[in-house]
Formats: structure tokens, sequence, C-alpha cells
């Protein structure tokens, strides 16, 4: 926001940032997203501030929205008025602190978790408006494609965002559970995308897809008429053997794409009874930390045998070819 501010603070782009803030002002009645109340905070603090003085589009938002029921724009409300920390517009302060006071708890969070921390959260409320949505298990797994894109592109933003089926529990089910609920509120110039692990649960719910197999693909499917669709973890040859048991002990998971050796040092798994197959621990903490690590890593090497399924969702959404090996 300050970035913005300093760049857009200036009373000759006061007819355009109007003309933007009516626009975006009716979107956010209609659907009240965070990001478009973002927006308008933003340039609400622009005529805010003790330049162009005028609260007029600040006391807008207070008045005829539900901004103030929302925590995190709450949060950026406050901040907005230090654009303007005169003794002037006692109303709006007093209007905004007794919302800001109602969600304590919340703001405090906001404010004193940084952001890496407050990524997946249920806090987690501003998005990019991108088209293309894919759905983990889990919010690790989310937080180790991003990175295992990024790496592989050497620092490109993946073009598609990705969210966790469910900030705490999460799994399998529930990511089937939004690929079957997702076509009401699917736009048609969006797509949706399932992971599923290859591992016993993740299987039994892709199979569970009432949707066609999608090309010549035996683990992706698409729901008819809508762009959703389901896809099973790709197996790396080095994991070949986690797939060549019963159904019951398939056990193979996005943090299988990384070697054993790290898989051991960060105690992330345990034996399965099978020689040479290992489970991962159903242990947030332990998954937080491996992601943590993860991230840290900034060689490509590591993340090859994520270049298959970025293959995979490249080719369903028709993007023009990636060179996933440039950089290894």
């Amino acid at each position: 926001m300050y970035y913005f501010y300093l760049n857009f603070l200036s009373s000759t782009l006061c007819e355009p940032l109007s003309l933007a803030f009516n626009r975006l002002l009716e979107k956010y009645k209609e659907e009240g997203e965070t990001n478009t109340g973002y927006q308008l905070l933003t340039i609400a603090a622009i005529f805010h501030s003790k330049r162009i003085s005028n609260s007029l589009y600040l006391q807008k938002l207070l008045d005829e929205t539900s901004i103030l029921k929302d925590p995190y724009l709450v949060t950026v409300a406050e901040f907005a008025l230090y654009f303007n920390s005169s003794s002037d517009h006692k109303d709006i302060k007093l209007q905004l602190g007794k919302a800001y006071h109602k969600m304590r708890n919340v703001t405090k969070d906001l404010i004193k978790l940084p952001a890496n921390r407050l990524r997946f959260s249920n806090l987690d409320l501003i998005e990019s408006n991108k088209k293309i949505t894919l759905i983990t298990e889990g919010s690790t797994d989310a937080e180790i494609l991003e990175h295992a894109f990024t790496i592989l592109t050497n620092n490109k933003i993946p073009y598609w965002k990705v969210k966790p089926a469910g900030n705490k529990s999460g799994g399998a089910k529930e990511v089937k559970f939004i690929l079957d609920k997702a076509k009401p509120i699917a736009l048609d110039d969006t797509i949706i995308i399932g992971l599923f692990d290859h591992d016993t649960e993740g299987i039994n719910q892709f199979d569970g897809l009432q949707f066609d197999f999608y090309k010549d693909y035996k683990r992706v499917k698409k729901m008819k008429e809508a762009n959703i669709y389901g896809i099973k973890l790709p197996i790396p040859k080095f994991r070949e053997i986690y797939v060549k048991q019963e159904r019951e002990h398939f056990y193979l998971a996005i943090e299988h794409y990384f070697d054993d050796e790290i898989l051991l040092n960060y105690e992330l798994v345990k034996p399965s009874g099978i020689p040479g197959l290992y489970k991962i621990k159903d242990s947030s903490g332990l998954k937080t930390k491996f992601s943590k690590h993860i991230k840290s890593l900034k060689k490509a090497e590591y993340f090859i045998h994520f270049i298959p399924l970025f293959q995979t969702i490249d080719d369903i959404t028709g993007v023009e070819e990636i060179d996933y090996q440039e950089y290894i």
C-alpha cells in the first residue's frame, strides 16, 4: 500500500483514481472480496492524505460496505489513517477504532506474525486473481509446489495460484469434496485442478471422482462441461516400487519427490513394514519444519522430480511450453 501511495499521491491523478474507486466499489458491494477491499482502501488512503485531504472516499467505504467486518481490512484501514495523523476526521477514527477493538485478537496476529507465517492460514485472505487454481491436500504441499516452480524457472512467479483443501484437516477427501462441489461457482475462464497423493487414500478418492479420463492420461480426470480436473501425482522412476504393492500399501506423497536421505534427516518418515518403503508421518509440526527447509533450497536439481507434474498442469491449462530443465 505504501509503495502505491508514494507513487500515486498526486492531485492530477484524482480523476482516474476516483473512476477506479467507483468501479471497484460496485464490484466490492457485489462480491465482497478482500482483494477488492484492499484496492479500495489503497485509493481511499491517497484521498485521505494531507495533500489531498478528502476523507469522503474512506467514509464511503466504512458507511456503505461491510469492510468493518473483515479483520484484515480493518487492520489495513487503521494503517491508512497514518497517512493523515491530524486531529481531523474524528468520526472516522472513532468508527474504525471500535471495529479494530472488537477484532483485537485477530488483528494482533495479523500485525505480529510475519507474512510467511500467515501464508495458507485462516488469516490468509489476500490472494491473486489468477484464473488457474491448484488444490493440494495440505498447506505444506502448497508451499513446496510454489517453491519448486520458482526454483525450476529461475525465480518466475507461478502462473497459477495454489490453495490447500483445508487449513487444518485437508487430505484427499477434502480435495475430492472441493472438486465435486466446484462447478456451480466455477467461471468459464477459470480452471481448478485438484492434486491427489499417490497413496491409498489419494487413489481411492481419485477413483471416486465421477469424471472422464482426460486425453490419454490414466492419472488425470476432467469433469464434463467444466474446467475442473483431478490429477494423481506422477511417479518418479526412483519411486516406482511404491506403486508395485497392494493398494492398501501405497504410500507415495509429494514429499517422496525428494530423496530418502533428506526425508530421514528431518525425521519426516517412518518404516512402512515393507523394505525400502517409507510412510510420511502424520505430524503438522514435522511437515512445517520440512517445508521450511525445502524453501531454503535454491538449486534446481533438488526439484527435478516435480517436472512431470508441472508439465501435466501446463498441458491441461494450455500454457506455452516451459523449459523446466534449463536451469538444472
